[in-house]
């Protein structure tokens, strides 16, 4: 069942939690959580290299939101799409990747952004550091 659930085209090797969740709506048991976490941290498409790149792109202004966070997984081509706001922090944006990218879609080994200042920022380069993802700036449309 965890097969099902997290390796599957449609599954698409998301994290404990995707993973987890999809699981519960339709089954339980004893210890599911842990077998989950095991099972994904063994995962030998998931502890392959993840590099995605982050840019933000401004969007007419929709229900108070005017800005997308876009981060591409560089490997799989999978896109995640954060609606935000123009005024997004540092502090922020590290909420929005946490809960969009991480808690979704597991730690990417390399994130590449712009140097845009939200992104060279003091507080994510060390949040970065903390959870070992090498950081790679880019010039403005030139995402190598």
């Amino acid at each position: 069942l965890i097969t099902d659930f997290h390796d599957t085209p449609v599954a698409r090797h998301k994290g404990v939690k995707a993973t987890y969740n999809g699981l519960r709506k339709h089954y339980i048991w004893n210890g599911m959580k842990e077998q989950i976490q095991t099972y994904v941290k063994h995962c030998q498409k998931c502890q392959q290299s993840k590099d995605v790149t982050m840019d933000f792109t401004e969007m007419p202004e929709s229900l108070g939101y005017n800005y997308i966070l876009v981060v591409v997984d560089r490997f799989s081509k999978e896109v995640v799409f954060v609606l935000c706001t123009k005024e997004e922090t540092a502090y922020s944006t590290a909420e929005l990747f946490r809960d969009h990218v991480w808690c979704q879609h597991g730690l990417p080994s390399t994130v590449v952004s712009d140097c845009r200042s939200v992104f060279a920022s003091n507080f994510l380069g060390e949040l970065y550091k903390l959870l070992c993802i090498k950081r790679k700036m880019s010039t403005a449309f030139h995402p190598q």
